[in-house]
């Protein structure tokens, strides 16, 4: 064979060992590009009802938030009262450890704005706490998102 005869065949096995190498990784993003949209996809079709309902029949576990101690509000002539409250999240298991940790600063700052703008007689009752663990769900779903928290658990009052 002659020289130009043999860089010919080199370069074709170049060309198509590149050709090959473009076609698997085409390949390879079809499949992960099919992966992620399976994983990331939502059930637009669904009522918010049955979003809810499902929510719900996930199973739950809990996640301390933080246990606070701060000044409640006061009313005029009233004297200071602080208060002692530990908050558990009762969450989703659709929820990573990891996820509820990068957002637990915003978690407890809102619950702290909350819980200092409340007075000791808003409290004081068994009213007045179940009100607050429904302000406090309200919030936390807010932040992350609509039924993430089922449930809030006060494991110190005080």
């Amino acid at each position: 064979m002659t020289d130009k005869a043999i860089k010919h065949r080199v370069s074709s096995r170049r060309t198509i060992s590149l050709a090959h190498i473009l076609i698997v990784l085409l390949f390879l993003l079809e499949i992960g590009g099919i992966a992620a949209w399976k994983l990331l996809k939502t059930d637009v079709g669904s009522s918010p009802v049955e979003n809810r309902a499902n929510m719900a029949s996930a199973a739950t576990v809990t996640y301390p938030l933080d246990t606070f101690t701060l000044n409640l509000a006061q009313r005029s002539g009233t004297s200071n009262r602080s208060l002692k409250l530990g908050v558990m999240l009762g969450i989703t298991t659709r929820v990573t450890e990891a996820r509820m940790d990068e957002w637990k600063p915003l978690l407890i700052d809102s619950a702290l704005m909350l819980l200092s703008g409340k007075t000791y007689e808003e409290l004081a009752t068994v009213e007045g706490k179940r009100l607050l663990k429904q302000e406090l769900l309200t919030r936390m779903n807010r932040i992350l998102g609509e039924g993430v928290v089922q449930d809030i658990y006060f494991s110190e009052f005080g």
